[in-house]
This record gives C-alpha cells, structure tokens and sequence, in this order.
C-alpha cells in the first residue's frame, strides 16, 4: 500500500514526512493505520494496546506490510535488544547477522 505524498527525510533512520497530510508522521505508521482502517474490527481488538511496529529485517526503512510485526512495547525492547549489537568502529547498532559479517570481514583482514 504506497503512500502517496512526496516530502520526506530520514529521521533516526526511519523514513518521515515532511509535508501533506502525513507531515512529521513516519511512513511505516501511516501504512499500518491505512491497513487498520481496511480491518475488521474483531482483528483490530486482537492487537495489543498500545503497539508498536517492529522491522522484522530491522531495517527501519523497509515499510512493506509483509516486514511488519506489531508487538506490545515491552516485547518489542527485548525482541530488538537481543537481535542488535553496537559496533564497536562507528558505534550504531547492527542487526546480529550485519554484526557478525561485520566481525567476520574484520577478522579475515
């Protein structure tokens, strides 16, 4: 389900609007609140509340609905805490696979 509005800039490696109706709103958000709207309301009350959107890739700007997992926020923080490792050179977090090819390539240098 694309969205339709062109402003937009990275904003802690998500992707957000920065103009229409969707200004200052991130993009995976406005994807699921259109799908909710298409949902039965009997599936919408299965949903935890409140949830939070998880990557599934944990690439933050990978937005289509098949990369999304809505979870409670307290799931989610251990879900994405033990899949991520900060690097030790640039010190952003890395998905575990990125880390350890990362370490890999290191180590093989």
């Amino acid at each position: 389900m694309p969205v339709k509005d062109k402003g937009w800039y990275i904003n802690n490696g998500y992707k957000r609007f920065s103009a229409g109706q969707y200004r200052d709103k991130y993009e995976h958000q406005v994807i699921i609140e259109q799908l909710l709207q298409e949902t039965p309301k009997q599936v919408r009350e299965l949903l935890p509340d409140p949830f939070e959107i998880h990557h599934l890739d944990f690439n933050k700007q990978h937005n289509c609905t098949y990369n999304f997992l809505l979870l409670d926020n307290i799931f989610h923080s251990c879900l994405t805490a033990s899949n991520r490792r900060r690097c030790p050179y640039t010190g952003r977090f890395l998905s575990l696979d990125a880390y350890n090819r990362r370490m890999e390539g290191i180590g093989q240098g």
